[in-house]
């Protein structure tokens, strides 16, 4: 199941369905949908395919997400109307990106991919924790604040197995956005000292690169020096001149 989770894409297999794996119910998540057999797991079933090895009916390339009405649809509604191709072309649709780490994976129990799914998310976590370290070196205030988003999140996976995986892509976003805070406000900064001769407008931008150093304020200051920029158009035309000097010194 940890294995279908990872390369869903948070929804229902069914093309267009957007019905989310899991729900948050009372601060905890919830299971959404339910396991589908691509091929009939019993005689029985729709898609049932007698040639195949039994350990094969429970394997991950066997299987989909469905949402309760979706998976009603095609195994009791109408199942003629969905043979094992198309239900196959769901599946590669939805995991084609990231299929090849789990293709032929069989007889594997969900606690053993939810090991995988651990392993991989551990991995994850180092990626973010070493842009954080390189983040600090720029700017510690923003660098600290990411590293208290990153304990909470360790903390809830060790008391909930169901890992969020909105908050990992939010703080995996903000990490790397972050990162390139240094860089934007040094060479603001630098601007600035060139144009140190227009005082008013140096200051602005020395006032927004300091505190886009400090992570406050971001917004509010870049707008305050793109409003001075763009009152005085002769100071434009020395930014750019500015900029491009800096960028030769690279």
């Amino acid at each position: 199941m940890a294995g279908l989770i990872a390369l869903s894409n948070k929804r229902c297999y069914w093309p267009d369905c957007s019905v989310p794996i899991v729900v948050a119910v009372s601060g905890r998540y919830i299971f959404n949908v339910e396991r589908a057999h691509i091929r009939a797991a019993n005689p029985n079933g729709p898609r049932y395919d007698p040639n195949m090895p039994e350990e094969g009916r429970d394997a991950f390339s066997n299987l989909i997400l469905l949402c309760k009405p979706h998976h009603t649809t095609i195994d009791k509604i109408d199942p003629d109307k969905y043979p094992v191709k198309r239900l196959e072309r769901w599946k590669f649709e939805r995991e084609s990106t990231n299929v090849a780490e789990l293709r032929g994976l069989t007889n594997v129990t969900e606690d053993r991919l939810q090991e995988l799914i651990s392993d991989a998310m551990e991995v994850h976590d180092k990626q973010i924790k070493d842009s954080l370290d390189q983040l600090h070196a720029i700017n510690s205030e923003a660098a600290d604040v990411l590293r208290s988003l990153v304990s909470e999140l360790e903390s809830s996976r060790r008391n909930d197995p169901i890992i969020d995986p909105d908050s990992v892509s939010l703080l995996d976003d903000a990490s790397r956005n972050l990162q390139n805070l240094g860089d934007d406000a040094g060479l603001l900064l630098d601007s600035a000292r060139d144009l140190s001769h227009l005082q008013d407008s140096a200051t602005s931008l020395s006032s927004a690169a300091d505190k886009i150093m400090r992570s406050e304020g971001i917004i509010a200051s870049l707008d305050e020096a793109v409003s001075n920029l763009r009152e005085v158009s002769y100071l434009a035309d020395e930014l750019k001149r500015a900029a491009a000097r800096l960028e030769d010194l690279r």
